[in-house]
């Protein structure tokens, strides 16, 4: 396939992409009071409003990535989630991970660390039953960690092949995804505006090290811990 066909398809991909993930926003715009009612009240099941919690947070950052791998057919070992460079993938992920956590030190006050603790209802679970909490938890891993941190991974490598860079820093994939996640984090009202620009550093680091390794790991495991503290 000659290379005016690859950018094509990779810009019809992007578009079908963020068309489908701002389609979940909008949606969540235009229902937020009510699904907050809904989630906030304590008289609904807990595992029902977590898995629809899950569920608008699996659509506004996976969704879209899945369609598009399951229509082209792609190969996941193409696309990141291999065992090439994953030492050095995961290595340099911790130093970033280090990093983030010193500045959440330093802005105080710091909390004792839980995975996922800054998603909605968790207090809520950990004293749900046993078999509900390990279920909920399991459900915040796939969805928090796992489908957003490769997310991150997956339409920031398309942004990239459709629009390269010799200069790896000024990658427009880390760049333009980072600055969305910053606004969507702290426009919707999931985050701070100062723990949205620690997202949005995180977002960049985990990306450039992804360019640099091809191995797409190091963002899932960075997802899967800074959900700690947002």
């Amino acid at each position: 396939m000659d290379q005016s066909k690859i950018k094509s398809r990779l810009l019809v991909d992007i578009i079908l992409i963020f068309a489908i993930t701002f389609a979940f926003y909008g949606v969540y715009y235009i229902y937020k009071d009510e699904a907050l009612a809904f989630f906030s009240d304590k008289n609904n099941d807990i595992l029902l409003r977590s898995f629809l919690l899950d569920f608008l947070h699996f659509g506004q950052g996976g969704l879209a990535t899945i369609i598009v791998i399951a229509f082209r057919k792609e190969k996941l070992e193409d696309l990141g989630l291999t065992k090439k460079n994953l030492f050095p993938t995961l290595t340099y992920s911790s130093i970033l991970l280090l990093a983030y956590w010193a500045i959440v030190l330093i802005r105080g006050p710091w909390r004792l660390f839980y995975p996922f603790r800054a998603a909605f209802v968790y207090d809520e679970m950990l004293s749900a039953p046993f078999h509900t909490m390990v279920f909920g938890m399991l459900a915040y891993l796939l969805v928090y960690g796992f489908v957003e941190g490769y997310n991150y991974a997956y339409i920031s490598k398309k942004i990239n092949r459709r629009w390269p860079v010799k200069n790896i820093f000024l990658s427009p994939g880390p760049i333009i995804l980072s600055i969305l996640g910053f606004l969507a984090h702290s426009i919707v009202g999931v985050s701070g505006w100062a723990e949205s620009l620690q997202l949005l550093f995180v977002i960049y680091g985990m990306l450039i090290i992804y360019e640099k390794t091809e191995n797409a790991w190091g963002c899932i495991f960075l997802f899967s811990l800074i959900w700690n503290t947002l």
